[in-house]
């Protein structure tokens, strides 16, 4: 029994290594959908011909299977505006931590768009993040929509179980949900299902924006393809912050772009007067323009609410902003 034990232990240990330090380095839609926080996992591979006129990013792997770098490029030319907030991220690995740091388009080192020069994580034994700081050029921690320190609580399995956020003072930070303490739950393919506000007791309590859990739906790819906001008694309840209780993607093209979406009430109807936006993009696949419909399938018509929504570009196909309309044409917030 004792020898069976250990040979399965070994063969998991394998398994485990190949699944999380074997990756393929190339062009990628996105380049991590690993929710668990223990790994890189890029998702929908490109050729390099699709790479020339796509928005994507560049993922290099070392030798050991670890992330070395991640570059972003706009219609094949190199971009600064990669979700990390510079053209190129690269990773060094150290005994008990790991630093990222970030490059320009012309391969200099510089402070990202958030004024982040360096991010720091202190590892686990088994190689595992548990604290992430942000710091400045000066060595300062460095806050990021006001957080500049994440604590991180894993599981039997090293999945990312809990997290607290903190400003660079080290108070705590609620999350975007108004959590100050995040619980998060899985799926067997390591892909969020969902984050949750727990007490002192383990009980599931509301947040300021009247839930207190946030359920994800992904694909096999990891993407996202909807969400739907629940009460402490597990009732869809409409998020204050949003305005609906579910969004439900679809209608998916090979890059992962859907070209619908679906907002949904507490009551499980559509919503009102926003319940459909019908999605297009340019041929880099940046979003051009979202135009929004009623439940009677009409484009909206109250004056508050969004009719259109268009997103603007630079010559280079960087993107500026989003403008939103109303069903009047009118410039809303």
């Amino acid at each position: 029994m004792n020898f069976e034990k250990y040979f399965l232990i070994g063969v998991l240990m394998l398994t485990s290594t190949k699944l999380f330090s074997q990756h393929d380095s190339g062009y990628y839609m996105d380049w991590n959908t690993d929710h668990t926080q223990r790994t890189i996992k890029p998702s929908i591979k490109l050729t390099e011909k699709e790479a020339q006129s796509i928005n994507c990013y560049k993922v290099t792997f070392d030798e050991q299977g670890r992330l070395q770098r991640v570059e972003y490029f706009v219609s094949g030319k190199k971009s600064s505006n990669a979700s990390y907030g510079a053209h190129m991220m690269e990773v060094k690995y150290f005994s008990d931590h790991k630093e990222e740091s970030f490059r320009n388009t012309e391969n200099k080192r510089v402070s990202n768009q958030n004024g982040i020069w360096l991010c720091k994580y202190s590892l686990n034994e088994e190689g595992y993040w548990t604290r992430k700081e942000n710091h400045g050029k000066k060595g300062n921690l460095k806050e990021q929509y006001g957080v500049a320190v994440w604590k991180v609580y894993r599981d039997y399995q090293n999945r990312r179980l809990s997290e607290i956020r903190f400003n660079s003072s080290l108070d705590t930070i609620p999350d975007p949900n108004g959590f100050k303490v995040t619980h998060f739950t899985y799926n067997e393919d390591g892909f969020i299902t969902s984050r949750q506000n727990r007490d002192q007791r383990g009980e599931l309590q509301n947040g300021k924006y009247g839930y207190a859990k946030v359920v994800f739906h992904m694909n096999q790819d990891g993407q996202f393809y909807g969400e739907e906001f629940l009460d402490s008694k597990s009732k869809l309840v409409n998020s204050t912050s949003l305005g609906y209780a579910k969004i439900d993607m679809r209608d998916f093209n090979k890059y992962g772009k859907n070209r619908r979406f679906y907002f949904t009430d507490e009551s499980g109807y559509p919503s009102k007067e926003k319940a459909m936006g019908v999605v297009t993009y340019h041929e880099n696949m940046a979003k051009d323009e979202v135009v929004y419909y009623d439940r009677n399938g009409n484009q909206t018509k109250d004056p508050k609410v969004r009719a259109k929504s268009k997103y603007i570009y630079d010559e280079n196909g960087e993107y500026i902003k989003r403008i939103n309309y109303n069903y009047e044409g009118e410039v809303i917030q």
